[in-house]
C-alpha cells in the first residue's frame, strides 16, 4: 500500500485557545479562535475495561502541519498572540462561526458533537525539523493531539 501525504493534510479545523481568569484584566477566562488548514483528523474505536465492563470509547488524534505562527503554551500565556495548543483547549474538526466566549464554549462544543475534542495530550515532533524527512518535497514535522 503506497501512502500519499497529499491526501493526508486535507482536514480544516477550528482550535479555541482558553486563556485562564488569572491571567486576564477582568478575571474571566478568553477564547481565541483559529482556523488551521493542512490538517489529519481521525478517529481511533478502543474497548476500554471499568470495573468488569468492557465499554466502547472514541479516541481522537489530530495531527497539524507545523504552523509559523506557533508558540509554546508557556509564551503564549503572557501574552496571547498567535496559536499554542494546551491540554483542556478544543478543537472543531471544521470551521465554526460562533464566536466563543466563557458564557457559550459549553454550549457550542455540545453542538458539535462527536466532532469536537478536548485536548488530553499534546506532542511538537517539528523540533528538530532535520531529524523528520521530507518525502516528495512535504515535510512530515507537525503538532500531534490526542483528546476525546
Amino acid at each position: 500500500m503506497k501512502f500519499d501525504l497529499n491526501n493526508f493534510w486535507v482536514d480544516t479545523i477550528t482550535v479555541v485557545n482558553k486563556l485562564p481568569a488569572r491571567f486576564t484584566n477582568n478575571k474571566k477566562n478568553m477564547y481565541f479562535k483559529h482556523v488551521l488548514h493542512d490538517c489529519n483528523w481521525h478517529n481511533i474505536s478502543e474497548m476500554r475495561v471499568r470495573n468488569f465492563d468492557t465499554l466502547p470509547s472514541i479516541r481522537v488524534i489530530v495531527q497539524v502541519a507545523r504552523a509559523g505562527n506557533y508558540v509554546p503554551y508557556s509564551k503564549w500565556v503572557q501574552e496571547p498572540h498567535g496559536l499554542t495548543f494546551c491540554v483542556g483547549d478544543y478543537v472543531f474538526l471544521g470551521e465554526i462561526s460562533e464566536e466563543i466566549d466563557c458564557n457559550n464554549i459549553g454550549a457550542i462544543s455540545l453542538k458539535y458533537q462527536p466532532n469536537v475534542i478536548k485536548i488530553k495530550n499534546f506532542q511538537d515532533a517539528t523540533l528538530p525539523e532535520q531529524n523528520f524527512p521530507k518525502i516528495k518535497n512535504i515535510s512530515i514535522a507537525h503538532y500531534r493531539i490526542e483528546g476525546a
